[in-house]
């Protein structure tokens, strides 16, 4: 009986205990310790960072067009190559002996045009001799000096050379139309065909990847070659949101690749538009000229620091995030209150506070993700 009696009286003294603390203090949740600081005019400057590893600019996968055998293969993996070098020769003698078939026939219609069109002359001249007679019998007639039988009689040869005109005109168009255009076409198509068994580098670069060898089947549209550009490399990875506004296409950045002791000049040539898949973070690009040194694969960081930007500014740990908005707790007779903020520039330091608490008033440094509005809080150091 005494243990028990004990046990209500130590729960009693509690709940006392809690009572008297509410109405002295107020809210639940009181007496939570912080640090402070005061807002003050200042400057914040960042230092971005971009770190990835070291990526060629160009790969180009190299296709045939046009499939047959790889009569020549003149690079292989590691060889360096010229934009324009002859890589792969396909054996075309096929396409060759076709095009001279069709070439012939281009040759032989070309000579029935020659002759269409001179026929055309041709009856183009008897056509006019024919309207030039027809106009002077039809005024002897009208003066009764021609006779009905002539008259009819010239007038059956103009209508003959009539028909004689309009019908090399048809066989002259058929000629130059469907026939010999149809003709030259095949050979235009035979000559790209031919053309295309030469395959030339499409860049200057290194050979990575040769999936062919003289004498093997080359496929349409099937990789052989791969080719690598590394005169310039891409170091590409992602910036906050917050950093985007300081980034800028052509802009110059300090790169250090590990193994190298000198620091590379760097270019930013991409800024994504979009954020990437995890949000709020977005892909930046940064081109390095590679001057003999640098290698595909390795690891690299970019940074660079933002131009002095100045401000109202409070301690980092100061600014709580909550669903996205910014909010610093003032104090106040050690009571808190929350307040929007509208953030600038942020390091590991200071923030630099755009809107939304002046100059000169008291701010909690830490515990602020424990804070609520109204709690009244124990000043520490």
């Amino acid at each position: 009986m005494k243990k028990s009696c004990l046990i209500i009286s130590a729960s009693v003294a509690a709940l006392i205990a809690v009572s008297c603390s509410h109405e002295v203090g107020g809210k639940a949740g009181d007496g939570v310790t912080v640090s402070t600081a005061v807002s003050q005019k200042g400057s914040v400057v960042k230092k971005i960072s971009v770190s990835g590893v070291l990526a060629p600019d160009r790969v180009v996968a190299v296709a045939a067009k046009l499939a047959g055998l790889a009569a020549a293969v003149n690079t292989d993996v590691g060889q360096q190559v010229k934009e324009g070098q002859l890589l792969v020769q396909i054996d075309a003698r096929e396409l060759a002996a076709q095009l001279k078939i069709a070439e012939a026939s281009v040759a032989g219609i070309s000579d029935q045009v020659d002759q269409a069109q001179a026929a055309l002359e041709g009856a183009k001249s008897a056509y006019d001799l024919a309207q030039a007679t027809m106009n002077r019998d039809t005024a002897l007639r009208a003066s009764h000096a021609l006779s009905q039988s002539i008259y009819d009689d010239d007038n059956n040869k103009l209508a003959q050379a009539k028909t004689a005109y309009t019908n090399a005109d048809l066989r002259l168009k058929m000629l130059k139309g469907s026939s010999l255009s149809q003709t030259q076409g095949q050979v235009d198509l035979i000559k790209a065909q031919l053309s295309n068994a030469t395959i030339l580098s499409p860049i200057s670069g290194a050979v990575t990847t040769r999936n062919i060898t003289k004498g093997e089947l080359v496929g349409q549209g099937v990789p052989i070659l791969t080719i690598v550009d590394q005169s310039v490399l891409r170091l590409q990875g992602n910036v906050t949101q917050n950093d985007v506004p300081y980034l800028s296409i052509g802009q110059h950045v300090a790169v250090a690749v590990n193994g190298i002791a000198r620091k590379m000049d760097g270019t930013i040539t991409q800024i994504g538009p979009m954020a990437a898949s995890s949000g709020q973070y977005f892909p930046v690009v940064i081109s390095i000229k590679n001057d003999g040194s640098l290698l595909s694969g390795m690891t690299a960081t970019a940074s660079f620091a933002t131009a002095p930007a100045s401000g109202v500014t409070v301690p980092a740990q100061a600014v709580r995030s909550d669903n996205g908005a910014a909010e610093v707790y003032t104090i106040n007779n050690g009571i808190v209150t929350d307040n929007k903020v509208d953030v600038g520039l942020v390091n590991d330091s200071n923030a630099l506070i755009l809107s939304g608490i002046p100059e000169g008033v008291t701010v909690a440094a830490s515990n602020v993700e424990m804070l609520r509005s109204g709690m009244r809080v124990n000043i520490g150091k």
